[in-house]
């Protein structure tokens, strides 16, 4: 769904979190709002690797099976429905 780039960029940021299951830790420190734990470098960086508008629509409306998404494409999912708008 993402472009290479796109995913490669969101799977680096991801990787700085060296956990197995980064993007769902991450999604839950965004949703208590634990911002002093993730640090504002890397919350800067978050925001120049988010998908744009098209892209999150494609990753929000996919009806398949979720295990054949990136990571990259889960987390921005996750994101999106677990943080209001």
């Amino acid at each position: 769904m993402f472009d290479s780039r796109r995913s490669l960029n969101i799977g680096i940021f991801l990787r700085q979190f060296r956990a197995s299951n980064a993007y769902e830790e991450l999604v839950g420190r965004l949703k208590a709002a634990d911002s002093e734990s993730i640090g504002a470098e890397r919350l800067r960086a978050m925001l120049k690797s988010l998908p744009d508008v098209d892209e999150m629509g494609k990753v929000l409306s996919y009806s398949g099976d979720s295990s054949r998404l990136a990571p990259a494409e889960k987390f921005c999912r996750d994101l999106a429905t677990a943080i209001p708008k």
